[in-house]
């Protein structure tokens, strides 16, 4: 069956997302997730494309950008690329990383561009990584309102070896023009149901969630993992979370505190 040819969208403006190769894990640590935003960065002035916001989840990734100069179809290839052959050498390791092709939408007007904006920044919110968009520091949440005096946010850019200076990878001075920041602030801190791009993983019943842990674990009672070292606990989650599981069935099927499954994914 021939494929679809992709919609075009009228305003250049397109609601990006990637996710891992059957919902694997695309970023282990702080260097994987530092690398993908310089990626961006450096696919940024080859392609010429506009980033509006963003947002690095532990399995995939939303982005929300206007091409100009190269298509959009050219600027993930681009992006993408990039970054797999850095993380193939990284982990030792050959192949896709990405599940088939990106997905994409049109973002056709103003009102739905803040609504995916606000959809990205509460990405980790939703996913029960945070407690406030601004806690997150993957994400383009706080290049915004960074200046905003709240105690859920800490900073604007990224920094990593290559850059000695937070850099900005957002064009936020561009939609500031079109809303107050304020008002996009209350918009994007405000308890919603907004339903954009969905990475669609298919959620584990419990009890297929514990047959995982307990061949993982190798223990009869998964709240026995409480009692393991740190370390193997650690190494335990990833395990979990590559298989499928949410941090939040992790939680509740070991009691393994939310602050330590956060930390080992």
């Amino acid at each position: 069956m021939p494929r679809i040819a992709r919609r075009k969208s009228e305003s250049s403006v397109y609601h990006i997302m990637l996710v891992g190769n059957n919902h694997q894990q695309i970023f282990f640590d702080d260097e994987d997730y530092e690398k993908f935003l310089s990626v961006l960065a450096e696919c940024r002035k080859v392609s010429g494309y506009i980033l509006y916001a963003y947002c690095l989840m532990g399995n995939h990734i939303h982005l929300l950008l206007k091409e100009k100069g190269e298509p959009v179809g050219m600027i993930m290839k681009r992006i993408t690329n990039r970054y797999v052959h850095w993380y193939n050498r990284k982990y030792d390791r050959e192949g896709h990383l990405f599940q088939g092709n990106y997905k994409s939408e049109c973002v056709e007007n103003e009102n739905y561009f803040f609504t995916v904006i606000r959809y990205i920044h509460q990405n980790p919110v939703k996913a029960g990584l945070c407690a406030a968009a601004g806690e997150y520091i993957y994400s383009s949440f706080n290049e915004f309102f960074s200046d905003i005096k709240e105690e859920q946010t800490q900073g604007a850019g990224f920094t990593c070896a290559k850059y000695s200076e937070p850099v900005p990878l957002c064009a936020v001075k561009s939609v500031f023009k079109m809303i107050d920041k304020d008002c996009l602030y209350e918009y994007n801190i405000a308890e919603n149901k907004d339903v954009c791009l969905e990475a669609n993983a298919a959620k584990l019943s419990d009890g297929k969630a514990l047959e995982i842990i307990k061949n993982i674990t190798k223990l009869e009672n998964p709240a026995d993992l409480q009692k393991m070292p740190v370390d193997v606990q650690k190494e335990c989650i990833i395990n979990m979370r590559n298989g499928g599981l949410s941090v939040r069935q992790i939680c509740r099927l070991t009691g393994v505190s939310f602050g330590l499954v956060r930390s080992s994914i």
